[in-house]
């Protein structure tokens, strides 16, 4: 509430600088997931998947924790225009990928059943059980439905290219991150 910005720009944030300590960089990419439904009438009535990943980057250099979430918010903003145009198209001619970790922040109804299944159990301890991801690293924020907000994060990967060793040390990084983040902002 105090940086004006909404719990999504904060965890993007917080993704920002866990990306940070662990490359190193002051200045890191990471691709961040967004919805490209049209805003046209009945656009929600629209079926099918309208979501795309861009490259986002950030400074973080000299930045209090509410500077990195104003950062990520206005970082997020600048691309929406551009959230429809094909992250393929972006990468062509380029040798390597444009990031190497992806930001997905999902809060929508319905999604509660999907991750409580009793039919399918995908998730164990934050980490995805299929080991599956379109990036080499992908973090997944997720806050649930109704008066509870619970909000988890569950760490896909490549584990061709992550061990889960080093998946379980991301995932206390993150924590960590999350917790100093909020003991001081």
């Amino acid at each position: 509430k105090a940086t004006g910005v909404p719990i999504k720009s904060v965890l993007l944030a917080a993704h920002f600088k866990f990306l940070s300590l662990w490359s190193g960089a002051s200045r890191v990419t990471t691709g961040l997931e967004l919805h490209g439904r049209p805003e046209a009438r009945d656009g929600d009535q629209m079926r099918g998947v309208f979501v795309n990943t861009l490259p986002v980057r950030l400074e973080l250099a000299g930045a209090t924790w509410m500077d990195l979430a104003r950062r990520a918010f206005d970082a997020e903003t600048e691309i929406l225009p551009f959230r429809r145009y094909p992250l393929a198209a972006l990468q062509e001619g380029r040798e390597g990928p444009l990031f190497d970790a992806s930001f997905t922040y999902l809060h929508f109804y319905g999604i509660d059943r999907v991750f409580q299944s009793t039919e399918m159990v995908l998730f164990r301890n934050g980490i995805s059980d299929l080991s599956v991801s379109n990036f080499p690293l992908s973090a997944i924020f997720h806050m649930s439905e109704g008066s509870a907000n619970v909000l988890a994060l569950v760490l896909e990967h490549d584990d061709r290219e992550i061990p889960m060793q080093q998946i379980r040390a991301f995932q206390r990084s993150f924590e960590e991150v999350l917790e100093a983040k909020a003991r001081n902002p």
